[in-house]
């Protein structure tokens, strides 16, 4: 991350276009998997699977907090966060709210 921190920085504005913009490639897959296993973690390839998109997420995330705050992290995670997009579309939907004085 260290060397790339200059890189990322120069090619993303701020974390919106970083947000918008960035992919999480193959290769950036592979680093990570090999990462993992020359610190000790065995590889599952069952499990990867399983868990493909929280770990591509989270991997982006932590990328966005390290470039930016531990904001950015959230944002990217809420992207996959069903409780989170739940709670969005129900604070959203007025009718849930009819009967409170405020929407009266």
């Amino acid at each position: 991350m260290k060397d790339k921190r200059e890189l990322l920085l120069s090619k993303y504005k701020d974390f919106k276009d970083f947000n918008a913009n960035f992919e999480m490639t193959d290769k950036i897959i592979q680093d990570f998997i090999q990462f993992g296993t020359k610190q000790g973690v065995e590889y599952d390839e069952e499990g990867f699977e399983k868990s493909h998109d929280q770990i591509v997420y989270s991997v982006k995330g932590l990328i966005s907090r390290n470039l930016w705050t531990m904001d950015g992290y959230f944002l990217v995670m809420s992207a996959i966060d069903e409780g989170y997009k739940k709670a969005i579309e129900v604070l959203e939907d007025k009718t849930n709210f009819k009967d409170l004085s405020y929407y009266k």
